[in-house]
């Protein structure tokens, strides 16, 4: 019999389990710098899934318990204060010239900037983030019309 196979098989699970590696190295990383936090809420909602900001099984992964429990208060009235997705200040979007950045990072706080063009328009939403359990969780969303934890309290 052949030792091909068996090989090839242990060649196939380290190259597997190195991918594996990686990818939890790269969600890491990932959870260790404030802009790709916040790119990944945007990625999320925009690959079709429900929004990080209402989905209950998202909440937890991007947001700070406190904005959550403001949500989550909010989510109960009828009707609720927020009407429109914070992530992009609008009901209807047409986004090009997307960018995230960070503006600060000191500490156990950080300040993550979005811009881009709805519709043509110029747009910028502000993320505060705040470090907890070792992972940057979004405290607030603001533009320059609106701040959540205030419209929330």
């Amino acid at each position: 019999m052949s030792r091909m196979p068996c090989r090839r098989a242990m060649v196939l699970g380290a190259l597997w389990a190195g991918a594996m590696l990686m990818a939890v190295s790269s969600s890491a990383r990932a959870q260790n710098a404030p802009e790709s936090v916040v790119a990944e809420i945007y990625k999320v909602q925009d690959a079709g899934q429900e929004s990080p900001i209402y989905e209950p099984e998202l909440m937890d992964r991007f947001l700070t318990p406190d904005l959550i429990a403001l949500i989550n208060a909010d989510l109960d009235r009828a009707p609720g204060r927020i009407d429109f997705d914070p992530l992009y200040d609008a009901d209807d979007i047409e986004v090009t010239e997307f960018a995230v950045t960070t503006q600060s990072a000191e500490g156990g706080k950080a300040v993550v900037l979005v811009t881009f063009k709805n519709f043509g328009k110029p747009s910028s939403i502000t993320f505060d983030l705040m470090r907890e359990g070792g992972q940057w969780k979004v405290n607030n969303i603001r533009s320059a019309r609106w701040d959540l934890l205030r419209l929330l309290q």
